[in-house]
């Protein structure tokens, strides 16, 4: 395993602009300071094949796509310090290295915020949980935020804000939730279909997650799914349950196992998501993301002039 850190300079200004303030915006405000005092960490696993993505990609990371007008991986990143998080640990393999390329360039330019960025490097492709598993020193004993780069949401409060009072109120790990109709399942990857039951406004104990399955994911027509999305916050355990489940795992060490693992403990929360979320990481999904952003930036420009 091998180290790679960095902090940014408390010199120069972040060139994106300042949001207004609203009081309608308290809860959001609410959300960061309750995140700030409890969730500081954040992984951010990069070191994955993409090979959903090969026709889009020719061997370019797919985190370096373009979403809008950034790469994915800069939204997961924007997303993690507007959140509040001071210490981010991307974990990428030493053909992805431009992502670390970028994103260190991002930083001296853009990044000036006080927060750590750590590289971490997985020598073998063998699944998210192996990936995952190298920052369990990064983490210590604190809990994190585990965010997937190609889980993309549109919306006013960060996901990982729209998490943090779930976790600070149950103490228990809380992955965010989106629900996904049958038209809209073609943009998403087969896998992480919940077995949910309501325990308080947006809040859910998850009791069942679904197999990874091939393809894109499977709803019958007419019928909605609530659907499991790439953010959550997670307890320092996360890491007892990989080595739990490794010697009863051939192959690639995937993450589904242990988190069926946590819903037979009863261990899973699930907050619905406000928003528009996608999975970039499949190629209509990535697409759609694109047309939702430039619906959008044509919806504003109509505004304007009417």
């Amino acid at each position: 395993m091998q180290w790679d850190t960095h902090r940014g300079e408390q010199e120069g200004e972040s060139q994106r602009k300042p949001q207004p303030f609203y009081w309608l915006d308290f809860e959001r405000i609410f959300a960061k300071i309750v995140n700030m005092q409890l969730v500081k960490k954040a992984i951010i696993p990069a070191a994955g094949l993409g090979t959903r993505m090969l026709s889009l990609t020719k061997g370019t990371p797919k985190e370096m796509l373009i979403i809008g007008s950034k790469p994915m991986i800069q939204h997961t990143v924007e997303m993690s310090l507007d959140s509040g998080i001071k210490e981010i640990c991307v974990i990428i393999n030493e053909k992805k290295t431009v992502i670390r390329d970028f994103l260190m360039k991002y930083w001296k330019e853009y990044l000036s915020h006080k927060c750590k960025l750590t590289f971490l490097y997985q020598s073998q492709p063998k699944g998210l949980a192996d990936a995952v598993y190298l920052a369990k020193e990064f983490v210590g004993d604190e809990p994190f935020v585990l965010s997937m780069p190609d889980a993309i949401l549109f919306s006013k409060t960060p996901t990982i804000l729209q998490l943090s009072c779930a976790f600070a109120k149950y103490n228990q790990n809380v992955m965010g939730v989106i629900y996904v109709g049958s038209e809209e399942a073609n943009l998403f990857g087969n896998v992480g279909v919940l077995d949910i039951t309501y325990l308080e406004k947006n809040i859910f104990r998850v009791n069942k997650l679904s197999e990874k399955g091939p393809g894109t994911l499977k709803i019958d027509p007419g019928q909605t799914v609530a659907k499991s999305f790439g953010v959550g916050i997670y307890l320092p355990h996360y890491f007892h349950y990989i080595d739990a489940i490794r010697p009863q795992v051939r192959g690639e060490l995937d993450d589904v196992p242990l988190l069926q693992r946590l819903t037979q403990d009863k261990n899973l929360l699930g907050v619905l998501l406000e928003g528009k979320g996608f999975d970039v990481g499949n190629v209509d999904g990535y697409y759609a993301a694109n047309n939702y952003l430039n619906s959008l930036h044509t919806s504003y420009l109509w505004d304007l002039l009417l």
